[in-house]
């Protein structure tokens, strides 16, 4: 199949359902319904969508092939060269920022109802601690803690 659910590409299926995963953490059903599904210039929208989510276009025209929103005929009408760096959208080696503000909001919540440290939080996701500052301020999430 070419939505990545067969092994025929020699992924694992642990690799396959990871990227299903982390598929429905950058692109939430929620997020993606709240916006209006794609009509017309579907390789525009996909372009579009994708760099406001900080995707790539190709990822984002599978997520929809899973969610069903297109069907097997128009996933096999949209060519890839199309979707490549979304389409100019986004420069080439601009990468998105590490992250997404909602998750580091939340990991400001944590420091401030003291649930837990800055520094354990920095270790797990293998950052210094002013990197992890650094990265709050570039999301421009309070950073609540002062090294």
């Amino acid at each position: 199949m070419k939505d990545g659910t067969s092994t025929s590409r020699g992924k694992k299926r642990v690799e396959e359902l990871a990227d299903k995963f982390a598929a429905g953490l950058l692109m939430p059903r929620y997020l993606l319904e709240a916006r209006a599904k794609p009509d017309g210039d579907i390789v525009g929208w996909l372009n579009r969508t994708a760099t406001e989510f900080g995707v790539s276009a190709v990822s984002l025209k599978w997520r929809l092939k899973t969610m069903g929103w297109i069907d097997e005929a128009q996933v096999d009408a949209i060519q890839d060269s199309d979707l490549r760096h979304n389409g100019g959208m986004m420069p080439l080696g601009q990468t998105p920022l590490l992250l997404s503000r909602k998750f580091l909001e939340a990991v400001s919540e944590g420091f401030d109802r003291g649930a837990i440290s800055v520094r354990k939080v920095a270790r797990i996701l293998e950052l210094t601690v002013d990197g992890l500052g650094e990265l709050m301020d570039a999301h421009g999430v309070k950073r609540n803690f002062d090294f």
